[in-house]
């Protein structure tokens, strides 16, 4: 049995010192596309609620970097974490989809893919 692939838009692994705030936590992109990003992140707490929003913020050096604010977005997936006897650390994953963008983000999430998307994830 295959899995059929279900995004619309390809996914692109990006810096590392790409970090998502959300109202509650904060935490690392890992991929992202024009529709929607995952994020690990430290915490047994969910991470977002459903009518929650993301800013996606990424800092470079010489004063450049990326800052899109207030993306409306729905969690599709957590993950269930392992638990090691050995870390009291409780590293999650999330994968969620944005929701409707305006116009200015929706450019805005293409131009930070285009300068800064590394791979397809």
């Amino acid at each position: 049995m295959t899995n059929k692939e279900r995004r619309q838009f390809p996914r692109y692994t990006v810096p590392g010192k790409t970090i998502a705030i959300t109202p509650h936590n904060l935490g690392q992109v890992l991929d992202i596309s024009l529709d929607g990003c995952a994020i690990k992140y430290i915490g047994e707490d969910t991470l977002l609620n459903s009518n929650d929003y993301i800013d996606i913020l990424m800092k470079e050096a010489k004063n450049k970097g990326f800052y899109l604010e207030k993306i409306p977005i729905n969690m599709v997936w957590e993950n269930s974490p392992d638990f090691s006897a050995f870390s009291t650390i409780v590293v999650k994953k999330v994968g969620m989809k944005f929701k409707e963008l305006s116009a200015i983000q929706q450019q805005e999430l293409q131009i930070f893919i285009e300068n800064y998307g590394i791979a397809e994830a």
